[in-house]
């Protein structure tokens, strides 16, 4: 039976925590909440904005969005483009994690390839390539007072472990 809980963005964002960690840019003890035995992962959703705040108030954390691209005639390559925004009431982080994330996806192949190497827990998806689509700098974010935000915005293609009708296994 197919797991669709596994899937590209989850190892994606497990992989930029990862780096964000290893290049000691967040540290996981800084997201852990009073009452909570373990830390929170600071890259999430949006529809969790409000619990991460109230939890963790001025604290520096990444949202996700993502958009799959259609599918063409090489219907087994999955190509994506996820949006991160980066929240903190720190302008100078918000340009730091910029230009990490920047470093860390513009190389194409090669970001793929970190990816991919990072990713042997799972055979499910196979990295190809990450791209970098654009950054913004940082800007006031108008609905969670005092902080701003800036983004980045990659595309990636992968592909997915298939079964012998062709849907991912």
């Amino acid at each position: 039976m197919t797991n669709y809980k596994e899937n590209a963005r989850g190892v994606l964002n497990s992989f930029l925590w990862d780096q964000l960690q290893e290049e000691a840019l967040l540290d996981a003890g800084d997201y852990r909440p009073d009452g909570f035995t373990k830390s929170l992962v600071p890259i999430i959703p949006s529809q969790e904005i409000p619990e991460f705040n109230n939890l963790l108030p001025d604290s520096t954390y990444i949202v996700y969005d993502f958009e799959v691209e259609g599918y063409d005639d090489d219907w087994w390559i999955c190509e994506e483009t996820m949006l991160y925004s980066i929240i903190s009431p720190d302008y100078g982080k918000i340009l730091e994690l910029t230009e990490f994330m920047i470093d860390l996806f513009r190389r194409v192949d090669d970001s793929g390839h970190d990816i991919q190497m990072f990713n042997p827990k799972t055979n499910t998806v196979k990295f190809y390539s990450i791209s970098l689509s654009s950054a913004n700098s940082p800007a006031p974010f108008e609905t969670e007072g005092g902080r701003m935000i800036g983004s980045v915005q990659i595309s990636y293609k992968y592909s997915r472990i298939l079964d012998g009708r062709g849907r991912f296994s």
